[in-house]
């Protein structure tokens, strides 16, 4: 049985128009855009909760598979970008604000080399696959909306976690 798809149904009740675009899908951008992919994922899954559209899911999912490949979890990040783009299949060229065909054609880039990587290819994740949504959304997305924000407790300690993880420190 097929997956009930649900692209719209929300729109008009939480879009508003084409041009009124919500501020947790403005911050998922410009968090995506620096790579705070976790950032991005806790950012957006706020909207996915109150309207459930797969768009939204697939973005999530994108952003969760970049954290992976960040972390070099080929496997991961697969398995990731796999469910990203089929909750994105059949999803009009233009989504709020987004140019959905864009948005597929670089995830399934990124899918390919991190299928390869999977597969036991030992050269790294190309940078130019790693990709900003900006360009591919027709709405404003100011940086100030990300700056000075606290970071939840859960997702602190997660990012305290990551860099140790990383070997990174804070600083």
């Amino acid at each position: 049985m097929a997956p009930v798809r649900r692209w719209a149904a929300g729109r008009d009740r939480l879009m508003g128009s084409e041009q009124a675009h919500p501020e947790p899908l403005l911050r998922f951008i410009a968090r995506f855009d620096r790579r705070q992919y976790w950032l991005a994922h806790e950012e957006l899954e706020e909207l996915w909760l109150q309207d459930r559209q797969d768009f939204f899911k697939g973005l999530i999912q994108l952003a969760a598979a970049f954290v992976h490949i960040e972390r070099d979890n080929w496997r991961g990040a697969l398995r990731l970008l796999r469910t990203g783009l089929e909750y994105m299949e059949g999803a009009p060229a233009r989504l709020h604000g987004f140019d959905v065909e864009g948005v597929r054609r670089r995830a399934r880039a990124a899918r390919q080399r991190v299928a390869e990587l999977a597969a036991g290819d030992r050269g790294g994740f190309d940078a130019a696959l790693f990709f900003e949504f900006a360009p591919l959304f027709a709405g404003a997305v100011r940086d100030d909306l990300v700056d000075d924000e606290p970071l939840p407790y859960r997702v602190r300690r997660y990012e305290e976690g990551y860099r140790a993880v990383r070997g990174r420190s804070e600083e």
